[in-house]
């Protein structure tokens, strides 16, 4: 950037704190990298094995084929798969609590079996998807 450019410029376009962001990183020892961020075209930073961007802070992972963005895609719908069946386990537990009748009893805990299933089946996957990355 030129010394003439006035400062209320760079100021109005957010540039100043992020060339002093992108400055302390490379002073910290990260590595300015040739991608770009998807959101805001500032380029991205590795630092300490995470790659992301000084401006918007967006971490970003990066991926050579249609097959690592699967994986890597794949981890968090896992981990938000887990999560509604815990939940789901959470609210069977409560209508367990509740069951006065043999009948509600048996039929709560045929539901809770299969929420049970699903979480190891879930974990499963989570665990194989997991050391794929």
């Amino acid at each position: 950037m030129r010394e003439g450019f006035p400062t209320r410029f760079r100021r109005r376009l957010g540039l100043s704190d992020s060339v002093k962001r992108m400055a302390e990183l490379l002073k910290s020892g990260a590595t300015m990298l040739q991608e770009t961020c998807p959101d805001c075209h500032v380029p991205l930073f590795r630092f300490r094995g995470e790659v992301s961007c000084p401006q918007c802070g967006r971490k970003v992972i990066l991926v050579k084929s249609d097959e690592e963005i699967q994986e890597v895609t794949a981890l968090p719908i896992l981990v938000n798969v887990e999560e509604t069946v815990l939940l789901k386990i959470k609210e069977i537990n409560e209508e367990l609590k509740e069951a006065k009748t043999a009948a509600k009893l048996q039929q709560v805990s045929a539901l809770l079996s299969i929420w049970l299933d699903v979480l190891q089946k879930v974990r499963n996957v989570k665990y194989k998807a997991s050391k794929a990355t």
